[in-house]
This record gives structure tokens, C-alpha cells and sequence, in this order.
């Protein structure tokens, strides 16, 4: 695994609550989909998961 630096990932982070908080307020939780987060935000799902153990 590729190191990152700790103001990316902090960053990153931001941006996958934020997209994954808007997808939760539109669709609510449990109809929201890793994978449409992920595709938003130009990442795979796998790169989601380095950052949060679920959903």
C-alpha cells in the first residue's frame, strides 16, 4: 500500500462523508450504494474501505 500523507487522507475522508452525508439525505441510508459514492467521487469501492471499516 502506497504511503499517503496524513493532510490527504484527512482530506479524503471530508470528501467521502460529505458525498456519502448528501447520497444519505437523497436516497436515505440503506438505499444509498458504496459503489455510487465511490463512482462520484472518481474512486473505487476499495479505496473507500482504506478510509472506513462499512458503511
Amino acid at each position: 500500500m502506497p504511503k499517503v500523507f496524513p493532510e490527504y487522507r484527512e482530506e479524503a475522508k471530508n470528501r467521502i462523508i460529505k458525498q456519502s452525508v448528501k447520497f444519505f439525505s437523497e436516497k436515505g441510508y440503506y438505499k444509498t450504494k458504496m459503489a455510487e459514492i465511490a463512482e462520484c467521487l472518481g474512486v473505487s469501492k476499495g479505496a473507500i474501505y482504506q478510509y472506513f471499516k462499512s458503511k
